[in-house]
């Protein structure tokens, strides 16, 4: 048997596609601007059906791509009507070509890839999008020097895994600079883990301030917790407790701290007296260094629960790309070796159980060393750098460590009216953690108290429910951020007080600020504040829940009208215009909308763009809207002035006391050519 029938027998793939990606390097390595193109060949959509029944894994990823792309590789004659019916049959050649992409120059001269790229031929008049497959190569393939990705272990609970894992570690704690490794007091109680192999037990170990290096968990909980310490357990914890009696997540966390080589391991459910207030309490208040004094923290991202684990294979589902091999020939010397390739995809880890979880979040952004065990690989982040079983790292979503670099912000000076790095970074951390979910309500501050201890000490600042006093006017430029099938039913109908209207926490959902509309950090602040101040549930905890809240701001008032009509092209966003008096707003059904409304006459043709935070209620009879201007600023391609306010209105608080006061109802902003607020009067909001 020849080497072409002893891999495709093997691989499956067809001996078109053999040919096709067995081609001489110097061929596929295309290089933009080069003038080469890969190697063409030509196909029909009925022969790569055929062969895709068969099983040839490239066939099928090509001909499911011609089901989702309009006459894909058909040339610039396809308005033939003939031509047009032969290519429906199956029966038109489309003219493709293959060529290695993405690639660079290393230290040592070589070009590497990481991308094959399979689209129609345009040279021969083929038309359609490009195919890009991920490539990857074994290291003891001689392919390896040419394509620096490896396959991602499913065995994570492997010695080769622990290796590569203790590997980051090892470097991470001998030449990152940044990365601190000093010895720090344990936490109040840790688990001591020395007797787990000779007789199973855990042991709770009360630290007493011992300098020693220990390992957090993070984890999703799931639920009601089959194993936690409690005031009747705690004996029995310090005597040890078997290891067999634990969930698997437990399990899990514990096996990876010994395989890693630590003694000491810290898990919130079996390190604070769950049953104890006064414990909890203060524990709580200590997370943000439990975390960030760790030498390392385990994340659990993939289980949704205790009871699931981390460290089982990972398999990949049906429908998600799978890895195939394809043969590769480097060099002139033609020598033989082999790649791997799947249909690119971009995995988000945002998607992971754990990373959904809002009190995950600060877990996160604190511990200067993340080990977390992703759907399918592990991954690893410090203050300095990312790695990623297999080479590659994907879209990370928020660049959560970019937090611990904050440090030096503290030392820069910053003039009036603009955001220094380190507001804008909490505003990065908002942005990300409102898109997170809370078992309560009632924590949405209290589960990011340990990230705003940080920024707090950072920015030397008062904390007032999610905002910064110093920074107040830029804080209160946040708007909810709604895709356009949002579900009104998501809306909670609760009376349990989380925060003042002004604050983001206010607000059950993910929440944007104003550079999301372009608002630069140089602003002209309109407003001044004359008074704020939070009333917290538990005083000493300067950073946690509140129970009410107070702000006097003076600024420029005008009367505001909305329209039914939502803004084009923006999401749950509406039209609104300024100066009309006396005047009721139409009233807007959530369930069954009723026409647009046109706008009533006004002295200004300018119209602004309006951010309801509760869609639902800002349009009924009885609210009557009116528009704070907050500040002013040029557009980013200059020569408009645009501006951004609060919208508010009146209550009445209390039926005996009457007393009235103002309540943000959303946001607004636009351009403001005609000056639409001169000649307002300040009032007090």
């Amino acid at each position: 048997m020849s080497i072409q029938e002893q891999f495709i027998s093997t691989t499956r793939l067809c001996t078109s596609c053999y040919t096709v990606s067995s081609q001489n390097l110097d061929t596929l390595l295309a290089k933009p601007g080069d003038g080469r193109r890969g190697y063409s060949w030509t196909t029909t959509r009925k022969r790569l059906h055929a062969s895709s029944a068969l099983g040839c894994p490239l066939c099928t990823i090509i001909f499911n791509h011609t089901l989702k792309s309009h006459y894909y590789g058909v040339p610039d004659s396809w308005a033939n009507a003939e031509l047009i019916e032969r290519w429906k049959a199956g029966d038109e050649e489309m003219p493709l070509t293959f060529f290695y992409s993405q690639h660079w120059e290393v230290e040592d001269g070589s070009r590497v890839f990481d991308k094959i790229v399979v689209q129609p031929d345009e040279e021969r008049g083929g038309k359609g999008s490009g195919i890009w497959l991920d490539v990857a190569a074994e290291k003891d393939e001689p392919a390896s020097s040419f394509v620096k990705i490896r396959p991602e272990n499913p065995d994570v609970n492997s010695k080769d895994a622990f290796d590569l894992a203790k590997s980051w570690i090892s470097t991470c704690l001998g030449s990152h600079d940044k990365c601190s490794n000093t010895s720090v007091p344990l936490p109040t109680r840790v688990l001591d883990l020395r007797t787990v192999e000779s007789d199973g037990l855990i042991k709770l170990c009360i630290s007493q301030g011992k300098l020693a290096p220990y390992v957090a968990l993070s984890y999703c909980w799931g639920g009601p917790q089959p194993a936690v310490l409690t005031t009747a357990t705690l004996e029995t914890y310090i005597l040890g407790v078997p290891l067999a009696s634990t969930p698997q997540t437990i399990k899990d966390a514990i096996l990876a701290c010994r395989k890693l080589g630590f003694q000491y391991l810290w898990i919130d459910a079996l390190c604070i007296i769950q049953d104890s207030s006064e414990d909890k309490a203060r524990e709580i208040q200590k997370m943000g260094f439990i975390y960030s004094n760790a030498i390392l923290t385990i994340s659990a991202s993939s289980a949704k629960s205790v009871k699931d684990g981390f460290l089982k294979k990972r398999i990949r589902r049906d429908e998600e790309p799978q890895w195939f091999l394809l043969p590769f020939y480097l060099g002139e010397d033609n020598s033989r070796s082999k790649i791997s390739a799947r249909r690119f995809t971009t995995y988000r880890t945002s998607s992971e159980p754990l990373n959904t979880r809002a009190w995950a979040l600060q877990e996160d952004i604190l511990s200067p060393r993340v080990l977390a065990y992703d759907s399918y690989r592990i991954r690893w982040q410090c203050k300095t750098t990312y790695y990623a079983d297999g080479g590659k790292v994907d879209d990370l979503g928020l660049d959560l460590n970019q937090s611990q670099k904050l440090v030096p912000f503290s030392e820069v000076k910053w003039k009036e009216g603009t955001f220094p790095d380190a507001l804008k970074a909490w505003i990065k951390v908002v942005e990300t953690y409102s898109m997170r979910t809370a078992t309560f309500r009632s924590d949405t501050l209290p589960a990011v108290s340990a990230v705003a201890e940080y920024f707090g000490r950072v920015l030397g600042d008062e904390y007032l429910a999610g905002l910064w006093k110093a920074y107040l006017p830029q804080c209160l430029i946040w708007f909810p951020h709604r895709s356009d099938d949002y579900d009104f039913s998501q809306f909670s109908e609760t009376n349990q007080y989380i925060a003042p209207s002004w604050s983001w926490a206010s607000f059950n959902g993910p929440t944007w600020f104003g550079h999301r509309f372009g608002m630069p950090d140089d602003i002209e602040i309109h407003v001044k504040v004359e008074e704020c101040s939070v009333r917290r549930a538990l005083e000493d905890m300067r950073f946690g829940e509140v129970i009410a809240g107070h702000l006097t701001i003076s600024g420029f008032l005008q009367p505001a009208i909305c329209s039914t009509r939502k803004q084009k092209h923006q999401s749950m966003a509406f039209r609104m215009v300024f100066g009309v008096k006396e005047l009721e707003p139409v009233p807007l059904s959530h369930s069954t909308p009723r026409p647009s409304t046109e706008m009533p006459p006004h002295p200004s043709p300018e119209t602004f763009i309006f951010y309801p935070d509760d869609p639902k209620d800002f349009l009924r009879k009885e609210v009557h809207l009116h528009a704070l201007l907050l500040c002013s600023f040029d557009s980013l391609g200059g020569g408009v002035r645009l501006i951004a306010g609060l919208v508010v209105s009146k209550i009445t608080l209390g039926e005996k006391e009457g007393k009235q006061l103002w309540v943000r109802r959303g946001l607004f902003h636009g351009s403001d050519r005609n000056d639409n607020f001169k000649g307002s009067k300040k009032a007090l909001y």
